[in-house]
């Protein structure tokens, strides 16, 4: 059985896994329709000894480590500058909180009532007329892009994550093996993503720019410029990632996730090195990913797993960022554990009920 979610959901629809279903994976496909571009069928019910496979058992995507403890303090100091600096965002997070389970009531309230006023959107509120009029800062996405060029960095991605699961080594001569339920840990996660989006990096003009309209980062030596479009591309994936787990806390279906891949861009890690005072010079390709990666797994801390925790609604989420060739944000909505079936399969005939 799974240790590796807080809670169990196992009221859900159905099982994810269905037991040793992964016996020949094949192309990916999602419930949205989406397929990876690998059509190989490579069975996997064989011991895989290749040293040269891209993936190793590290490359995990679950048993994430759980978050820093804070002071009483800490926590309040932290509560106060997420919500303050996101102050029109206070409709969804109380739409989304749990009354009982809350630490953020205080700093949620309306200012323009009564100090114990707490007001909570209903469904058709959050995502009424004002929602599809492009009034609020969250939005009722689709479930998969259109876009022919994001379709292709979807396609890419999910042969990568193909390639990870086919690179788990799993022996047939092992009942139960830690690779077998690594493997189930990953594949059942890969399925019960039924929504996508790919989150591109746009690069914007510098503000202060040249007269002459030669924008060139090198002629201007202020370091609070938006060249990069950094400030931006963090409010858009924040409006994204607060969408889409408010869309699936609304249809509360349990075993649901969306996914929103990242596609690497030249310009995402340097801003650490200039706010280091780093010149730009060769770049290492290894050390630019690993540190985009800890770049993700930061903003998903800070704006993603801490607020919900604050929010009671911790123990239904399980939101990671990882990396399949483009680094990705998943998050995942009442994840069932995988069933234990042992102690039905322990029984005789005549003691299971069908």
């Amino acid at each position: 059985k799974s240790n590796n979610n807080n809670n169990s959901h196992k009221n859900s629809k159905g099982s994810t896994t269905g037991g040793k279903g992964f016996g020949t994976p094949k192309p990916i496909q999602n419930s949205s329709g989406i397929y990876s571009k690998n059509t190989e069928s490579t069975t996997t019910n064989k011991p895989n000894n290749n040293n040269n496979n891209k993936y190793s058992l590290r490359d995990k995507s679950y048993g994430i480590a759980p978050l820093p403890l804070q002071t009483f303090q800490e926590a309040r100091d932290s509560m106060s500058l997420f919500f303050r600096t996101h102050e029109e965002w206070k409709p969804l997070f109380r739409h989304v909180s749990d009354e009982h389970e809350s630490l953020a009531q205080s700093f949620l309230r309306d200012d323009a009532s009564s100090s114990s006023s707490y007001y909570y959107y209903s469904d058709r509120g959050i995502w009424g007329i004002s929602t599809m009029e492009g009034k609020t800062p969250w939005k009722l996405l689709p479930s998969k892009p259109t876009d022919p060029s994001h379709l292709n960095i979807l396609s890419d991605f999910l042969d990568e994550w193909q390639t990870s699961l086919l690179d788990i080594p799993v022996d047939a001569l092992v009942k139960e093996g830690s690779n077998d339920l690594h493997f189930l840990e990953e594949g059942r996660r890969t399925i019960a993503v039924t929504r996508f989006h790919v989150h591109t990096l746009e690069v914007v003009a510098d503000v202060n720019a040249n007269s002459d309209g030669n924008d060139d980062k090198s002629n201007n030596d202020d370091d609070n410029n938006n060249y990069y479009g950094m400030e931006e591309w963090e409010n858009e994936l924040f409006a994204k990632c607060w969408s889409e787990m408010a869309h699936l806390m609304s249809q509360d279906s349990s075993d649901t996730g969306s996914l929103i891949v990242l596609p690497s861009h030249p310009d995402i890690v340097p801003l650490s090195r200039r706010s280091s005072g780093e010149e730009d010079g060769i770049r290492n390709e290894e050390e630019d990913e690993n540190e985009l990666l800890s770049y993700l797994q930061s903003f998903v801390d800070d704006n993603l797993r801490r607020p919900i925790q604050w929010l009671g609604r911790q123990d239904d989420w399980e939101i990671v960022a990882f990396k399949r060739g483009n680094g990705a944000i998943r998050m995942l909505y009442k994840l069932s554990d995988i069933p234990d079936l042992g102690e039905r399969d322990s029984g005789n005939d005549e003691q299971i009920r069908l």
